[in-house]
């Protein structure tokens, strides 16, 4: 039996050692914790003393969380109601005297007293959310701080102040407004309505597709000369040979002029659809990208019109210089006629 004792005092030893050693730890802990407290609690006391309130509350309010002693409790109720603050003080006296009355302490009827004083003057706000605006995943909120439901429609004491409610539901509008809770004893009430449905957004408009052919070229050997008919007049009239110069002039002028007009809204289409192209993918295009491409197309059929003309006027241009009156037979009519690859037919007559 002895050395079953001696056996048992081994193995609980070292147990009771480590509950001893944290034991030991946790009352230091806790010595610390009430010497820090008790500095934080005069320093308090003196400021309330001199009015700082603003500076006085938090020093209660910290050595309260590292040592819960009833009389920083009373000086923080204290602290709070020459605050303003009559809800937070109203809460901390009816909670001193709770503690008071736990622990047989004489301040219970002091802690009683001021709480039932403080009564009268506070301000109660109720936010109210009727079954109807109780929407699957709503939330709602007092100055940022969730209201839990089991608040809903229960005037709570709140110390003065204005307040800011809001609400909240997935899929639906959010919610807001603001309240005065400065009147002393006042009792507000703050309804949430139901809240709005998000409106839904337009499905986005299918894309076009348009033909990405980039645009064909003036043409160049599209021109047919009618068959000349030859008419014979054997006078030579010089006059009439250098006016007809000057026409075949005129004429290959304005020819080569249409030419390069061509030639520019032929570069000008091919620069359009290439700026088509940032707007496509495949035959697929945006608006942007329709709107370029119709431009493009416009200005090639525009460019292939134009230059066949310009080419039309130089050959007529050659034959009017060709066919000056001469001792050779003389062409009493020439007819060309232009057939642009684009489709249609454009026609160009002159006579003699």
């Amino acid at each position: 039996m002895a050395m079953q004792r001696s056996l048992v005092a081994l193995v609980l030893a070292p147990a009771l050692g480590l509950v001893t050693f944290h034991g030991s730890i946790a009352l230091a802990q806790r010595s610390g914790d009430k010497a820090a407290a008790d500095a934080l609690f005069d320093e308090g006391k003196k400021l309330l003393a001199a009015g700082d309130v603003a500076h006085a509350c938090p020093k209660f309010e910290t050595s309260l969380k590292l040592f819960d002693q009833l009389g920083t409790r009373l000086n923080l109720a204290d602290c709070y109601d020459k605050a303003g603050r009559t809800a937070s003080a109203w809460a901390e006296f009816r909670e001193a005297a709770s503690l008071a009355e736990k622990r047989g302490d004489r301040r219970v009827k002091l802690a009683r007293d001021r709480a039932a004083t403080l009564q009268p003057r506070l301000v109660k706000l109720a936010v109210v959310v009727p079954p109807a605006s109780r929407l699957p995943g709503l939330t709602v909120r007092r100055d940022g701080t969730a209201v839990p439901a089991e608040l809903f429609d229960t005037p709570v004491p709140v110390d003065p102040g204005t307040y800011t409610i809001d609400a909240a539901a997935g899929g639906y509008q959010g919610w807001s407004t603001t309240v005065d809770a400065t009147a002393s004893g006042a009792e507000l009430k703050v309804e949430v309505p139901r809240l709005a449905v998000v409106p839904r957004e337009p499905a986005p408009e299918a894309p076009r597709v348009v033909d990405r052919k980039p645009p064909a070229p003036p043409p160049a050997g599209d021109v047919q000369v009618a068959p000349v008919k030859p008419v014979e007049d054997p006078l030579v009239d010089s006059g009439a040979r250098r006016r007809r110069h000057r026409i075949s002039y005129a004429v290959g002028g304005a020819g080569v002029v249409a030419i390069g007009v061509g030639v520019v809204l032929g570069f000008e289409a091919k620069h359009k659809w290439d700026q088509a192209g940032a707007h496509c993918s495949g035959d697929v295009c945006d608006t942007t990208g329709a709107s370029i491409n119709s431009d493009a197309r416009s200005l090639g059929n525009t460019g292939t019109i134009v230059g066949g003309i310009g080419l039309a006027a130089a050959a007529t241009a050659v034959v009017l210089y060709l066919t000056a009156p001469a001792a050779r037979p003389v062409a009493e009519h020439t007819s060309f006629q232009l057939l642009p690859r684009a489709g249609g037919v454009v026609s160009w007559t002159t006579r003699f």
